[in-house]
C-alpha cells in the first residue's frame, strides 16, 4: 500500500508542473471562405473607396462605390463609418486613402465592422458570379 501510494504521489509531483506552465497564445485565426459562402454571413458586401483613417479610434471611413449585398439600408455613393475591429491587427494606415476594393462587412448593433478576417477583393480583378448574381438581386430589389 506505501509503494502504491509512492508511486501515485511521484506520478502527481511530475504531472503537476504540467499543468502550470502557460498554454502558448494564438493569434486570432481565420478562415477567409470563398465569396459565395462569405455572402451570406456579411451585413454588407460592397465596392468601396478608403476615404478617412482614425488609427486612434479604429474607424475607417468608406465610400460605397457599388453595392452587391445588403442588409442595412445603404445607397451607392454614400459614405460610411466603418468599425476595424480586431485582435491582431491595427486598421490601414492613412497611406491607404483612396485605395478602391470590395469588402464582407460584418454587422454588430448596427455598426459596420471589419476585422483582420473580413473576406477583401480587389477591386481591379475579375468579380466572381455569386457576387454578380447578388448584385442583380439587389438591384431588382430596388425596383
Amino acid at each position: 500500500m506505501t509503494l502504491r501510494w509512492l508511486l501515485l504521489a511521484s506520478l502527481a509531483l511530475m504531472l503537476v508542473p504540467l499543468l502550470l506552465v502557460p498554454v502558448p497564445a494564438k493569434a486570432c485565426t481565420c478562415t477567409n471562405g470563398r465569396p459565395w459562402e462569405a455572402l451570406e454571413a456579411a451585413a454588407l458586401v460592397a465596392e468601396v473607396t478608403l476615404l478617412e483613417v482614425r488609427e486612434d479610434e479604429q474607424q475607417l471611413r468608406y465610400r460605397v462605390e457599388r453595392v452587391f449585398s445588403s442588409r442595412a439600408p445603404i445607397r451607392e455613393g454614400q459614405e460610411v463609418w466603418v468599425r476595424h475591429q480586431t485582435c491582431n491587427s491595427l486598421p490601414p494606415s492613412a497611406d491607404a486613402v483612396g485605395a478602391r476594393l470590395i469588402v464582407f462587412f460584418d454587422g454588430y448593433l448596427g455598426q459596420l465592422m471589419e476585422d483582420y478576417c473580413s473576406l477583401r477583393l480587389s477591386a481591379w480583378s475579375r468579380i466572381p458570379g455569386s457576387l454578380l448574381a447578388a448584385r442583380r438581386r439587389w438591384l431588382a430589389e430596388r425596383r
